[in-house]
This record gives C-alpha cells, structure tokens and sequence, in this order.
C-alpha cells in the first residue's frame, strides 16, 4: 500500500504533530524534500511532502494563507515544519486554510532530524516500486502466457485485471464491446476529448486509446478495484498495448474469414459452383443449406463505412458478404436479421425472397436488386422484395422481358453512346437518380448546367420520350432499373 501523511504521522519516533488538515492525511507521500522557497511548486511534482524549517513559511496572514493554497493546489502531499527553528507565527487564517483545503501542515519536534522522515519515505516508496515492477513483469508474463496456451480473450483479460487491480473494459469511442468476452464500457462512460490517457481522479478511472492501423479502435478503461492498489497509468498503458495485439489478431482473421466469404459468394452469384460445393460451402461459413436462405443488397446514401462483416461476427450471425457496386450479404433467415442490416443510418437494403440452397443466385439478385432500387427510390431503409411483389404487381420478374425493355427503350441510348464516346445512359442514370433536377445531376456528372439540358434534348430525341410526362418518365425509370440489375455493376 502507498505510504500517506498519516503513516508518518502514526510513526512516534518522528514526533510528529497534526497542526491542520486532518481530512488530508490519506494523502499519498511519494518523496520528500526540504525547500526553503516560498513558492517551489515550479520545480516540484505533486504527491511530495515539503519539508522545511521554517523559512519558506511567510509572515503575514494573507501570504501564509497563500502558500498553503499553492501547495493544496499542486497536489503537494502536505507540509513540514521544523518545531523551534526559523518559523514565524502560524496564523489562525493559515490554519484554517489548510482545514478548509484538507491539506496536512505537520510539525516535527526539533530534536529529529529531516533524514529520519526522508528515509521512512525513500524506503517505502522502494518497496512500492519493487511491487510495481513485479506486477509490470506479471503483466507481460500473462502475454506470454497467451501466446503459448492460447488464452481466450476473456481468460487474457481476467488474468490481467487481477495483477493490475483494475476492473477493465474495452470498448470502441461509442462504448460498444471490441473482443467478445470482455465487457464494453462502464455505465455513464464517455470517450475522452483528447487522445492521451485521462484519469478520473473523483472516480478511480483511467481511459486509454487503443491504437489500430493509425487510428484510435477503442479505449482500455481502468476502474480501481475496491480494496486493492492499483498500478496506474502506465500500466493501464502496458495493458492497452496489449489490447491493440489482440484487435490486430481479430482484425486479421476476421479479414481472412471476409475474403473467404467474399470468394464464395462471388462464385455462387456468378453459378460457378456445382450443388455439392454450395452445400459444402455453406456450412464452412456456418450456414445450413436445408434452411431457407436470403441475399440482400446494401447500400449507403451517406456513404458511410458501416463494417458490416465485424457487426455480423459480433452478433453470432453466420453469413457471406461481397462487396461489388452494392454490398451483397447472404445470411439464414433469422428473425430481424434484414432489420440488422439497414440499422446504419443513411443504408438502403433489398432484400430477396426466401430459397434453398442452389448453384445460381442469379434470381435471389434480380429480386434483391429490385427491392433496393425500390428502396431508394421510395427513400426507406428496408424493403423485401415478397411484400414489393404484393403491391407492384407490374414488376417484371422474367429477364427476358427486362431484356426487351432495354432493348426498346435504353437500346438508342448505348448505340449512340459506343458510336460517339457519348455518355448519355449514365447521364439519364444519374438524372433520373436526382428526380430530374438538372443542377444537381450536373454536380454530380461534374460538368455545366447546359450540357446536361443538352443531353436531355439528345436523350428525348433518340428515345422518343419526354421527361414531363409521366408515362414516358416512368418506362424510362423502367429501362434503367432493368439494365442496373441485368448488368450489376454497369452502371
């Protein structure tokens, strides 16, 4: 345990006397020194006992006031004061000060010389940092440990928290878990607003970031153990460390599990695969091909990262993901699962109907594909292409009849887009995606204004619809959602 002003208090042969501060004496002594100055907060660090024989003490109440005030303020552990020396008149106002403050002003009876107080406290601050060095060695033993037996998180971190005397947690800058197992952040917990490791000093709490691949993943809270003495800060440091390993760890296995998937789902979306390798690989990724399956297809508006894959590991959700022009993610079909995915704002997710196992998902796209077109342009977060089908019976399902409508409609478009270098397909795309607002569209194409009312002109002309009305805009809304989705990724 840390030694205090009321250890040496406690100690007689000091002859020590408690002038003012009793509710100070559970201060920590982490040194002491004599200083004849009556400001020395400049060159001393805080948690220290000032010795003095009474020199350094001002005459006057408002100076004597003052000076214990610098000291209380700099965390000093308390005051010294040799008995029968060179120290003027201890005024009521100083005193009170220190009562008010809780700051300790002892007196040392004359015949005891400072070296006995300096060497009580050398030694018990060595025996504290023989202590601390030991704990910081058991600290990278149990990495050791880890390493060799192969330590759950939850096991790694429950060895750690016991040789440190902190309860820990790790958890991203929103709070959540980082490693399963190991607790995310204590109630009313907040990220610290600079990046360095912060100290609750009413609380007993230590925040550190936990560095990954240049950014700040999380932070390791600390929270003292009752009973116990913590190690500190640094090695709430030496515990991050360790952290930032064991998410680097995550990181790169989940990293081989998406690639895994990804490959996967791209040979079953492009029919590669023959039923028995379907099935064999479905149940590699966790996955039960005699149960019904769905594919959905992700986008986000905002343009947000949504790490989707590490939200699916974390909630036990077996599925394969592939990202292309949109995110497709294949998952069983567990209740609200569909809801899981759009839950990051700005996202718009379509979701296909239920099916087993097969060797093409060609159909399972078209309808997801669908449903989010469907989504965004209705601006919802969610729709399934099963109740899509209730209410837009006019929605063609067979490709061939895409195709056609292509054809007829879009077909002039790309004939004079590969003959001239034009891009009027996309510029319709990208019109038809602004609701027809000719500035915006511009923006996005990034070219003027005029060129996109030029390109109008060209696209009416060629396909022989008007924009205004309603009918025409509609079959060719038609014809560019059936292109996106013959053709995922054309556009």
């Amino acid at each position: 345990m840390a030694l205090t002003v009321g250890d040496l208090a406690g100690l007689e042969h000091l002859g020590i006397t408690v002038l003012a501060g009793q509710d100070g004496l559970d201060r920590e002594v982490e040194w002491a020194h004599v200083c004849e100055l009556e400001d020395p907060t400049p060159w001393m660090d805080g948690a220290g006992l000032v010795l003095t024989t009474g020199l350094a003490i001002p005459r006057g109440a408002q100076r004597q006031r003052g000076y214990v005030t610098r000291l209380a303020g700099h965390h000093m552990a308390g005051v010294a004061i040799a008995q029968g020396m060179s120290a003027p008149t201890l005024t009521p106002q100083m005193l009170a000060a220190a009562d008010d403050l809780g700051f300790p002003v002892i007196e040392v009876a004359y015949e005891v010389p400072y070296l006995a107080i300096t060497s009580v406290v050398n030694a018990a601050t060595r025996e504290r940092s023989q202590l601390r060095l030991l704990s910081y060695l058991r600290i990278f033993d149990t990495l050791r440990l880890a390493a060799s037996q192969g330590l759950s998180p939850p096991q790694l971190f429950s060895r750690l928290a016991e040789v440190s005397a902190y309860t820990l947690h790790l958890c991203s800058p929103s709070g959540r878990p980082l490693l399963h197992g190991v607790p995310g952040a204590p109630p009313g917990w907040r990220a610290p607003v600079s990046g360095t490791g912060v100290r609750s000093m009413d609380g007993g709490l230590i925040s550190v970031p936990v560095p990954l691949r240049g950014r700040i993943a999380g932070y390791l809270v600390a929270v003292e153990q009752p009973g116990r003495e913590a190690l500190g800060l640094l090695a709430v440091r030496h515990i991050a460390t360790i952290a930032a390993l064991e998410l680097a760890n995550l990181q790169r296995s989940r990293e081989a599990l998406r690639r895994e998937g990804a490959e996967t789902l791209g040979e079953m979306l492009a029919g590669m695969l023959d039923p028995g390798a379907v099935r064999a690989r479905l149940r590699l990724a966790g996955l039960d091909p005699g149960q019904p399956l769905i594919l959905a297809a992700v986008a986000n508006d905002l343009g947000q990262d949504t790490d989707l894959h590490s939200r699916l590991v974390d909630s036990d959700l077996p599925h394969l993901l592939l990202q292309q022009r949109e995110l497709y993610v294949l998952l069983q079909q567990p209740p609200g699962a569909p809801d899981f995915l759009a839950a990051t704002p700005g996202s718009r997710v379509g979701v296909s109907r239920p099916f087993r196992a097969r060797k093409s998902l060609s159909v399972p796209r078209r309808e997801a594909l669908w449903a989010l077109r469907y989504a965004r342009s209705q601006r919802r977060s969610l729709i399934d292409f099963s109740a899509m089908q209730r209410s837009a019976t006019w929605l063609p399902a067979d490709p061939r009849t895409m195709a056609g409508i292509v054809d007829e409609v879009v077909g002039p478009l790309a004939a004079h887009d590969a003959e001239h270098g034009t891009s009027l397909v996309a510029s319709l795309r990208v019109l038809l995606e602004q609701d027809r607002n000719v500035t915006a569209a511009a923006r996005s194409l990034g070219v003027h204004r005029n060129t996109v009312l030029h390109r109008v002109g060209q696209i009416q002309a060629l396909t022989g619809r008007d924009l205004r009305k309603v009918q025409d805009l509609a079959e060719l809304w038609l014809a560019i959602s059936a292109q996106d989705i013959l053709t995922p990724g054309h556009g």
